[in-house]
């Protein structure tokens, strides 16, 4: 009778030099396998140099803006969702800052090039390509008003792939080497994921996305450590990765064709109230020097003023679409919109006013001299 081996792996009782033997076979066993992890290195370098072109292109290199993400090819729903779903996978070789792009990249520098070892070059490549289309895929259905980059979902793609990998292959590991893999993955993930908490624009539903489509692309792409013909591993990668991106086209048709442009709609609003803003300020100046009559001052708010400030009101007043934005975004935007429907009220009782008042009227007086006042700079405090 055979006597059993505990879940672990080692025989009761292991001396240390056995410890060391299994170690040295496997570490041997990993680089007979896979002697040079190319793409690991590759997509760190990758990533720096889009990074690095964004800053060199004009793009802040600590916190770039939202119109530049997106500009770089950031994952933004109203977009993704029309028809670019070239974003889904060009967003994962960007980064929203320098501390973004090291934090990922140092975690990838950590697990990459272990998990490369395990599955072989071509099938890390098609792991890594398919856990960001997820981790993007899964970014855009859970929110599509918030502008997502980083390499964060394939990252966790590579966490996922490890844990199926134990799941396929758990005897070739050692021990110790497991362990201390395992304790990567939960810190690195854990910085990851507390980093998203933290800083906003980060999004931890790329995350879960990238680390379900890594963990299942891995149970189907974990193999034995042992060599294998050159075509035979490219074909299983490429059947894997054309399979899974067929599988992830498929889960994306479920998804709306088209969402409002929420972001678009604000900054047009904005536009609209500076312009409102500008041409009450001048229509105010030319009726404090009496330029204008009481009854066409209000006929030049009424038709040329309001309907600016109606019409940035109306774009920032969309309860469902303003709810998916970052709560940040969601304090400007109603500050934003409070002053829009303050200045409709206000304007529109002075036009009341002053559309029937006789000139040289005390009415039309008083406004004349509210505005003289309100035109008049004010003293440093």
């Amino acid at each position: 009778m055979s006597e059993a081996i505990p879940p672990d792996g080692r025989e009761p009782d292991a001396p240390p030099e056995a410890e060391r033997r299994q170690l040295a076979a496997f570490h041997q066993a990993m680089l007979q396998s896979t002697p040079r992890t190319y793409f690991s290195w590759s997509l760190i370098a990758a990533n720096a140099a889009v990074w690095l072109l964004m800053v060199v292109r004009g793009a802040g290199a600590m916190d770039p803006t939202g119109e530049e993400l997106i500009a770089w090819g950031a994952n933004y729903g109203p977009m993704t969702l029309a028809g670019q779903w070239w974003r889904l996978l060009s967003s994962a070789f960007l980064h929203i800052g320098v501390v973004h792009l090291l934090v990922n990249m140092w975690a990838l520098w950590s697990i990459g090039p272990f998990v490369e070892r395990l599955l072989g070059n071509a099938r890390y490549l098609a792991l890594y390509l398919l856990a960001a289309l997820g981790g993007s895929l899964a970014s855009v259905a859970w929110n599509p008003q918030i502008i997502s980059a980083g390499a964060s979902g394939a990252l966790f793609g590579v966490f996922g792939a490890f844990m199926a990998n134990l799941i396929r292959h758990r005897r070739e590991i050692p021990p110790s080497v497991r362990a201390s893999m395992w304790k990567n993955v939960l810190v690195l993930g854990a910085i990851n994921i507390g980093y998203g908490l933290i800083r906003p624009g980060i999004d931890n539903a790329a995350h879960l996305g990238g680390l379900g489509t890594g963990f299942l692309a891995g149970l189907v792409l974990a193999r034995p450590l042992a060599p294998s013909p050159a075509f035979r591993e490219w074909g299983r990668a490429a059947l894997a990765a054309v399979t899974g991106a067929g599988l992830l086209a498929l889960a994306a048709t479920a998804l709306p064709k088209a969402v409002p442009d929420v972001r678009g709609e604000v900054r047009i609003a904005i536009g609209e109230i500076q312009k409102a803003d500008r041409d009450f300020a001048d229509c105010t100046a030319r009726f404090a020097r009496s330029e204008l009559s009481g009854s066409g001052y209000a006929a030049i708010m009424d038709r040329d003023i309001l309907p600016g400030y109606r019409s940035a009101l109306r774009r920032l007043d969309q309860p469902e679409g303003l709810s998916k934005l970052p709560p940040e975004a969601r304090t400007s935007v109603g500050v934003l919109a409070e002053y829009a429907r303050a200045r409709v009220s206000a304007l529109t009782t002075l036009v009341g006013l002053l559309r029937s008042a006789v000139p040289g009227s005390p009415e039309e007086e008083q406004a004349r001299k509210d505005a003289r006042q309100a035109l008049k700079p004010k003293a440093d405090k």
